[in-house]
């Protein structure tokens, strides 16, 4: 017998210490990024308490045109939203779960440590909770109360406009390697032929044919933003009504991606 080998107890021990540093590789993502006080936690938790109160006190009825407007603008960002939350409990299911290999390993990412694990995705969805919830009650007050549809109407174009930015933002701040990832990953979903596909380009698509129907929401907020009518968006005929042809073409953007994304591999694997 080897004089070397380690005893079973020994060999039990590395692999616990294995699987601990393992976890710690794609748990210790951003240490770097200063805490955040849990003063400016409490002040933002408060936040949202009393923005959803005052959501639920100005909500109108359901077929009332405010509250039109608030499903046309806000179903699409709560969804996105939805899933953020829902990515950072995948995240952490598998970090408490210890697999080996990490399932990041199958996005093909230059180094899984620098991006953004569980701890991250909750904190950044705490604060895009907080902007989602303040951006929806001020324009349900502004636009129920009669004070200034001016004012209302600034409400979610700042929230559109404000999340595109901060994902396009070139600054190396706010988790800068995992939105250039991001950003990538969707240059590359919209060019499908242009290279070979990778597993988070089918991913990205497979998530983006799931949210079909919020790119087709997202697509009427768009158009009535662009063609000046914030308050006077129709649900009907019209540029940017629920019967234009732009809307099953939304509807369809993410299968033909798909598609063109299984072409591709087939052309390059024959599989």
């Amino acid at each position: 017998m080897n004089g070397n080998a380690l005893s079973p107890a020994a060999a039990r021990d590395v692999r616990r210490s294995e699987g601990k540093d393992h976890d710690r590789d794609f748990t210790h993502v951003y240490r770097t990024t200063p805490v955040t006080p849990r003063l400016h936690k409490l002040i933002a938790g408060a936040w949202i308490v009393v923005c959803c109160f005052t959501i639920y006190e100005h909500y109108p009825d359901e077929h009332d045109r405010v509250a039109s407007l608030a499903h046309l603008y806000y179903q699409a960002p709560f969804i996105a939203l939805l899933s953020v939350w829902l990515w950072g409990c995948n995240l952490w299911v598998w970090s408490r779960m210890r697999l080996d290999p990490h399932p990041l390993v199958v996005f093909e990412l230059d180094d899984a440590r620098i991006h953004m694990g569980h701890r991250e995705v909750f904190k950044m969805a705490f604060w895009l909770t907080a902007i989602f919830v303040g951006s929806l009650a001020l324009f349900l007050k502004y636009a129920t109360s009669g004070m200034d549809d001016d004012l209302a109407k600034v409400m979610p174009v700042t929230l559109y406009v404000g999340c595109l930015a901060a994902l396009f933002l070139p600054a190396n701040i706010w988790y800068a390697p995992s939105r250039r990832f991001m950003v990538k990953t969707l240059r590359r979903c919209l060019a499908p032929l242009s290279q070979p596909v990778g597993f988070a380009d089918f991913f990205l698509a497979d998530v983006a044919c799931s949210m079909a129907k919020s790119f087709s929401d997202l697509e009427r907020a768009v158009c009535s933003m662009l063609a000046g009518k914030v308050m006077a968006a129709v649900d009907g005929d019209g540029t940017c009504g629920s019967t234009s042809w732009k809307i099953p073409l939304a509807l369809a953007v993410p299968s033909a991606i798909r598609l063109l994304q299984c072409i591709r591999q087939r052309r390059d694997t024959g599989d």
